[in-house]
């Protein structure tokens, strides 16, 4: 009994030494946010790009949007939809809709590359609208 046991703790530690994992750790660089400003006037969606460094990956963790306008109640206007190569990860409340959820692919992981943010307001409204994207940024190490 003695030997079963033995065989079975060492064949155990050989396929834990043998499993092998997707070849790279993360280790924690730093903390990103990214600040959205947008004044829409005609069109009532933005872009701006977004880089992450070779040998980087993101994990976006929050986002919001909203706008410093009033309506004609003097209720302030949320707003707008924030998405990440057409990914929505942030869609606020409708006020007109409430029950309806918000939209939400969070947490979002952005390996290196180039991409879009985009944020979209409700539309009809001018002033300035403002969001945000908040996450982390891990080294990519071998």
């Amino acid at each position: 009994m003695k030997y079963l046991k033995l065989i079975l703790l060492v064949t155990c530690l050989i396929q834990v030494k043998t499993v092998k994992s997707q070849g790279n750790n993360l280790q924690f660089n730093q903390a990103i946010y990214t600040n959205i400003n947008y004044s829409p006037s005609n069109q009532y969606t933005t872009t701006q790009n977004l880089t992450v460094p070779t040998n980087k990956v993101w994990k976006i963790e929050s986002a919001a949007a909203g706008s410093n306008n009033v309506n004609s109640n003097g209720v302030l206007i949320p707003g707008g939809t924030i998405s990440v190569n057409d990914i929505v990860i942030f869609s606020s409340p409708n006020p007109v809709l409430p029950n309806l959820p918000n939209l939400s692919n969070l947490p979002l992981w952005l390996p290196s590359g180039n991409y879009t943010l985009s944020i979209s307001t409700d539309g009809g409204y001018t002033g300035v609208w403002k969001g945000f994207i908040s996450g982390i940024e891990y080294n990519v190490v071998p």
